[in-house]
C-alpha cells in the first residue's frame, strides 16, 4: 500500500509552528511512500499517534485521486506553492483533490481546517465503513501501537548476520507482508468491537 501526506516542507534550520504556516514560511510537499516507512517514520520516530479508518470509496476514484496528487506533486516543480496553516494544509489540500472527483463536496469547513476533526467528518458525510459510533470507531482505528509490535517483531527476527554484518541492511530481510498484517490487525479491532 502507498501512503501520500500533504506536508509543510521545512529546511533543516526550520520547526513547524501554526504561526509560520500560517505566514506562508514552508513550501507545500507531497510525500509518496510505502506504509511501512511511513508509518514507521511518524510512529516510531515522530511519537505520532495514527489512526486507519475504513473508507467507503470505489476503485476508480482511488485511481484518479492519486493520479490527480501526483500531478499536483510534480506540478510543484515548475509552480511551488506555500503550505498555509488555515487553507492548504495536509487535510484541506487532500480535500481539495477529494472534491475534484467526488459528486458529494466536501469543501472548506471546520474539519478540513483542523486536521484532528477528518476522521470526525468522514464518519459524518457516512464516508467511514463502519457500523460504529465515531468514538468507538476511533478507538479501534488506533494503529501507532500495531505498527510498533509489527517493527518490533521484525527485529526479532532478523537473522543474526543481520545484527553483525554491517552490509546487510534491515531491508533485506523485509517482511513483504507488513500491511497485510498490519491490516489484518487493524480490521480485527473493529471486528471485536
Amino acid at each position: 500500500h502507498i501512503i501520500v501526506s500533504v506536508e509543510a516542507r521545512k529546511e533543516i534550520h526550520e520547526e513547524y509552528s501554526l504561526v509560520a504556516g500560517a505566514l506562508q514560511q514552508f513550501e507545500l510537499i507531497y510525500v509518496f511512500g510505502d506504509e511501512k516507512d511511513l508509518l514507521t517514520l511518524r510512529a516510531l520516530v515522530r511519537g505520532s499517534r495514527l489512526h486507519l479508518y475504513p473508507i467507503k470509496a470505489e476503485p476508480e476514484f482511488i485511481v484518479t485521486s492519486f493520479k490527480d496528487l501526483a500531478m499536483s506533486a510534480n506540478a510543484l516543480h515548475t509552480k511551488p506553492q506555500f503550505y498555509r496553516t488555515l487553507r492548504d494544509n495536509c487535510t484541506s489540500t487532500l480535500v481539495e483533490h477529494i472534491d475534484r472527483h467526488y459528486q458529494q463536496k466536501i469543501g472548506l469547513r471546520a474539519e478540513t481546517i483542523f486536521p484532528a476533526k477528518a476522521g470526525e467528518l468522514l464518519h459524518k458525510l457516512g464516508h467511514m465503513d463502519t457500523h460504529l459510533s465515531y468514538d468507538q470507531a476511533y478507538e479501534v482505528s488506533r494503529i501507532d501501537h500495531i505498527v510498533r509490535e509489527l517493527r518490533s517483531e521484525e527485529r526479532d527476527n532478523l537473522p543474526e548476520a543481520a545484527a553483525t554484518d554491517f552490509l546487510v541492511s534491515e531491508r533485506d530481510y523485509r517482511d513483504v507482508n507488513f500491511s497485510s498484517k498490519l491490516h489484518a490487525r487493524s480490521s480485527m479491532a473493529y471486528a471485536n468491537k
